[in-house]
C-alpha cells in the first residue's frame, strides 16, 4: 500500500489508475465514469444520463458524479 501511496504523492500519478487492479485482485467489483463508459461503448453520457434517468441502467451518483459497475456494464454492453 506504502508503494501506491508513494507513486500517487511524489510522482504526480493518476490516484486512479492502479485502482482496477487492486480492486480485482481483492475480488470486489469495479465502477467506471459515464466517461470511461462512453470510451467502451461509444453511448454518449447524455443517452446514459437519460437511461438512469428511466430506470434501464443501474447507477450510482457518488457527489456529482454517475458510477456504473462492470457487471451493469456487461449488461449494457450485450444488448
Amino acid at each position: 500500500m506504502s508503494d501506491l501511496l508513494t507513486k500517487i504523492y511524489f510522482k504526480n500519478t493518476d490516484p486512479t489508475s492502479g485502482l482496477d487492479t487492486i480492486m480485482k485482485k481483492a475480488g470486489l467489483n469495479t465502477f467506471r465514469t459515464l466517461k470511461q463508459v462512453e470510451q467502451i461503448t461509444h453511448i454518449k453520457p447524455a443517452n446514459l444520463r437519460q437511461r438512469i434517468a428511466r430506470g434501464t441502467l443501474k447507477a450510482t451518483k457518488r457527489g456529482r458524479d454517475w458510477f456504473i459497475s462492470d457487471k451493469d456494464l456487461l449488461g449494457l454492453t450485450e444488448k
